[in-house]
């Protein structure tokens, strides 16, 4: 490629445009960092703010990326945003409280070491004498001793010293040694004031793997020669923990070949449908994919209307597209439908496999009780004349079937999954299970009654619609780690990254996100921001940064020099050191509104300057 001087010490590269790939849009910067939600490390051009929020959330406390994304946004049309996610994640230990009365004997809550430990990640409940019950312990009273610190509590949920209110159920609660991580409230409920309160230690539950998606149990077919088929999953295009809990999918309108005019193949509906927190209706429906089936040479074939296409990278930021149908939806793919070649055309969708379990830590030795366990998932629909109620408790013909997303036990279930994680006690769903109710006559004539299960034969299609959660959602890293920003930055940790040195986790995250968008044959980008990297405290990103956009050449690397309160001749120290025509650092930080805490917060230069020098080249 031809190279010429423009001035001395500024060079323009020539690019061989003739093997770009389609989709190049406008020229913007990119910006690089964590944030609430989004895709990991896949580079996603964004357009608006409004767009922003929807994709990777709102403006946060614990990271730079949005405000710069905002103020960026007010002065150019295109943005490219690299969410850095955790690598490698964590193991820490479990206390496991559990009730034992004549209904049972079940855990009813479980803690974890909160941001108010002195380590997080290897703070040890196990030690011998450490984790101490008073004798005599009921559900409505009973102390517990964490490390040497005594702490009354109760599982009456209307006490003062209910553990809900003396436990923060956030794990950013700096104020205890631990939060509760589990809450089954209903179980809580169903046992009596005088239950005996036992408590047993489990060994490191495992989370100890990179980022994840969040999936749904496999969806299944209805029941034939005794088995089910496993059909289909579904899974988040984003990434993260809140994932699992975000959303929820449904399947409705299930049709018998029979049913379809013009078909072989039977049909049905999916929809994605967000969660409306706090609240026990069906959530609100985002996207609804409608008449899909499993033949393959049909338009309306699930993978083909939906998509499954999802992306993955490498240790050297190389993206590797993966699926053979482009993503319609803009929040889910389809995965794991390789059943569905050569399928039995009688075969639709009409349940889901057992969900699994929270937790792997052991509650068998909770002294005195026998064994223990955990509250097992609930369906809607599986008693006589209770299909398709509303949270009224009466007949409403828009109430699906399946998870119940209004019983609170049932949402401890819509997490992060450790390794080993296991069914349990848990058990498939399935319509066929289910019965139906006698106010479904407005169906027709053929309906289930509320005595009959819902089956194919004897149900109409207006009944057969079920809610399948999410599940194994995660960020990769301990969701009580300390998010450092402002002053509180330091080499081993900025917004929760560890970039202390090139192997620290954060560092090889970073790299990683860097590494994403170093092509300039795929991602066309005219400037680079990292907000809250500094170059005086973790050079190793920085550096490599540098060593990117020189690559490129065509990029222009907005960097922090150095940290909060800085003075003028550090500040310049910090980047003597730095010589590239490619690099340039401002002083001092600055103080902006923080729109959703509604009050000013300092941020480094690397958040305001993209948008004032996007400005300054159009």
């Amino acid at each position: 490629m031809a190279e010429r001087i423009v001035s001395p010490g500024v060079f323009t590269r020539e690019k061989d445009l003739s093997f770009l790939p389609q989709g190049i849009g406008e020229i913007g910067a990119a910006l690089i960092g964590p944030t609430e939600s989004g895709p990991a490390f896949v580079p996603t051009v964004i357009s608006s703010f409004g767009e922003f929020e929807q994709i990777f959330g709102k403006e946060s406390q614990n990271f730079y990326v949005p405000f710069t994304a905002k103020q960026y946004l007010r002065n150019s049309g295109a943005v490219t945003i690299v969410r850095v996610l955790g690598l490698g994640g964590y193991a820490n230990d479990t206390i496991s409280l559990g009730i034992s009365g004549s209904n049972g004997h079940f855990v009813a809550a479980t803690l974890k070491p909160s941001r108010g430990a002195a380590n997080p990640d290897t703070l040890d409940l196990t030690t011998s004498g450490s984790i101490l019950l008073t004798n005599g312990a009921t559900k409505s009273s009973f102390t517990l001793a964490i490390n040497g610190t005594s702490y009354a509590l109760s599982f009456n949920s209307s006490s003062a010293n209910y553990i809900g209110k003396v436990f923060s159920e956030d794990a950013q609660d700096a104020n205890n040694d631990v939060y509760v991580y589990s809450n089954f409230l209903k179980t809580q409920n169903l046992m009596g004031t005088s239950d005996s309160v036992t408590v047993a230690t489990g060994s490191d539950e495992n989370f100890s793997f990179d980022y994840k998606v969040a999936t749904t149990p496999s969806i299944t077919s209805q029941l034939v020669n005794s088995t089910r088929t496993s059909l289909f999953k579904v899974n988040t295009l984003a990434h993260g923990t809140t994932e699992s809990s975000k959303y929820r999918i449904g399947i409705s309108d299930v049709k018998r070949p029979a049913d379809v005019p013009g078909s072989d193949y039977g049909s049905f509906s999916l929809q994605v449908i967000v969660n409306n927190p706090g609240q026990n209706d069906d959530g609100t429906i985002l996207e609804n994919f409608q008449n899909l089936n499993f033949d393959e040479d049909s338009t309306n074939y699930l993978p083909r209307v939906i998509g499954d296409r999802y992306v993955t990278i490498d240790s050297n930021g190389k993206l590797t597209y993966n699926g053979d149908y482009p993503n319609q939806s803009k929040y889910i793919y389809i995965s794991d439908y390789s059943a569905l070649t050569g399928i039995s055309k009688d075969l639709v969708p009409m349940g889901f496999a057992a969900v699994l379990k929270p937790h792997v830590a052991s509650v068998a030795s909770l002294a005195g009780s026998g064994s223990m366990t955990f509250p097992t998932a609930s369906f809607k629909g599986i008693t006589s004349n209770g299909g398709q109620l509303n949270s009224r408790g009466t007949f409403d013909r828009n109430a699906y079937y399946g998870f119940d997303f209004g019983n609170s036990d049932n949402t401890e279930y819509l997490g992060p999954t450790p390794t080993g994680a296991q069914s349990g006690n848990n058990v498939t769903m399935s319509l066929e299970n289910a019965f139906g109710n006698d106010d479904a006559s407005v169906f027709g004539t053929t309906h289930a009654s509320g005595s009959q299960k819902i089956t194919l034969d004897v149900s109409a299609f207006q009944q057969r619609k079920f809610l399948v959660p999410f599940q194994g959602g995660f960020d990769g890293d301990n969701p009580a780690r300390t998010f450092s920003t402002g002053t509180n930055i330091s080499a081993t940790n900025s917004q929760g990254f560890d970039l202390n040195d090139a192997n620290a986790s954060g560092s090889v995250a970073y790299r990683r996100a860097i590494n994403a968008i170093s092509n300039p044959d795929e991602f066309d980008i005219n400037l680079l921001a990292l907000p809250g990297v500094i170059h005086s405290l973790h050079p190793s990103v920085t550096n490599h940064a540098i060593d990117k956009v020189e690559d490129r050449a065509d990029a222009f690397f907005i960097m922090d020099g150095s940290p909060y309160g800085a003075s003028i001749q550090n500040a310049i120290n910090n980047v003597t050191a730095v010589d590239s025509n490619y690099v340039g650092t401002y002083y001092p930080w600055v103080k902006i509104l923080d729109s959703v805490k509604g009050r000013p917060t300092w941020v480094p230069p690397s958040v305001v300057m993209p948008g004032v020098t996007q400005t300054m080249t159009q």
